[in-house]
């Protein structure tokens, strides 16, 4: 049985490791809308010029800048943009979320400086906005700088919708039967598929593993489940698959 745990196991992990690879396309597709953003002139123009935020002709020309790049990706669900005064410029595909706190005593607003425009990723902006619905988003946060003083202008944060996630595994998951969970660098919830399959919570299983892939089978009254988890790096996410096994 054993060798056969073993045998499964590798399965997983190949479909664990394309999974993964599926979810980091979804990122390289944000990371390049957000560098079609930074090139922008209406983008450059209104973190650069003192009173950009009391000019409507530049306003409309950046909302409509913002608009027709959010429009074009499923993978983009709203856009933020904030210069050094923290004035906001945002379109978004349903309501623009009002701010929970100051950008600047955000946890992550130093990590965020410290990438020196190198992006960062956190689930639900790590506590900036005020959630209006029940879905998850991933956002995509770095500091703007400037072209030639390459001193920082501003702040762009672009939100991921959950479902890009949930596409990246829903063939893999319907041909499988498996249930799939993708965590976050804090072990909270990005995306979950796991129809209720396992009642035991396993959330912390691999918290703290220091591995980078691990299964173990699990036994729930005559069923049985191999577990299996995989790191995603450099993000320190996991995606955990729960397979019936028997």
């Amino acid at each position: 049985e054993r060798v056969m745990a073993r045998e499964v196991g590798d399965i997983s992990f190949q479909t664990l490791e394309a999974i993964g690879s599926n979810i980091k396309s979804v990122i390289e597709i944000a990371s390049n809308y957000s560098k079609m953003i930074l090139a922008g002139d209406p983008v450059r123009y209104m973190l650069t010029s003192s009173m950009g935020y009391q000019d409507i002709t530049a306003q409309k020309a950046l909302d409509q800048y913002l608009r027709g790049i959010m429009e074009s990706s499923s993978a983009i669900s709203s856009i933020y943009l904030f210069d050094n005064n923290f004035h906001k410029y945002a379109v978004s595909k349903s309501q623009i979320m009002a701010l929970g706190a100051d950008i600047d005593r955000e946890s992550w607003y130093q990590e965020m400086l410290f990438k020196q425009g190198g992006f960062i990723l956190k689930l639900n902006g790590g506590g900036l906005f005020l959630k209006d619905s029940e879905e998850n988003f991933v956002s995509h946060l770095r500091i703007i700088n400037d072209i030639h003083s390459l001193q920082p202008i501003g702040i762009l944060i672009l939100n991921i919708p959950e479902r890009c996630f949930l596409g990246a595994y829903a063939g893999i998951r319907d041909k499988y039967g498996l249930g799939i969970i993708v965590k976050d660098e804090n072990n909270q919830d990005i995306s979950r598929a796991d129809q209720n399959l396992l009642s035991e919570s396993f959330d912390n299983l691999w918290k703290d593993s220091g591995r980078e892939y691990d299964f173990m089978i699990r036994k729930e009254g005559r069923k049985e489940f191999l577990i299996s988890f995989l790191n995603i790096e450099p993000w320190n996410w996991k995606v955990i698959s729960i397979m019936p096994f028997s």
